[in-house]
């Protein structure tokens, strides 16, 4: 088998992202006690797509919509507020993306 990263769940990838398969289409999980011979990989499969609502100043009524990429919910809440410092969070839920 030809991979040389891991993404932080363990799960092989290949110089692309992309995760490794065995022969019956199962994911390649590299055991803890193996993962120290292989680089952590940036992979944006294991962020999650998020819509944070929140408007812009504090006690504004107009709502802004902040989409992105995140690892959880506080994560896409610490993107928006980075994005809009005197934001104030409304919501913020998982989004299915569209292209």
């Amino acid at each position: 088998m030809e991979f040389n990263y891991i993404d932080r769940n363990g799960i092989a990838l290949d110089d692309y992202g992309h995760e490794f398969r065995d022969a019956n289409g199962q994911i390649i999980i590299v055991p803890p006690s193996e993962r120290g011979f292989y680089d952590i990989a940036y992979n944006p499969d294991n962020l999650i797509n998020y819509r944070v609502s929140l408007h812009e100043d504090k006690g504004d009524k107009f709502t802004l919509f902040f989409d992105c990429m995140a690892e959880d919910q506080d994560h896409a809440e610490e993107q928006a507020l980075n994005a809009y410092p005197n934001g104030e969070i409304i919501n913020c839920t998982e989004h299915e993306a569209t292209i």
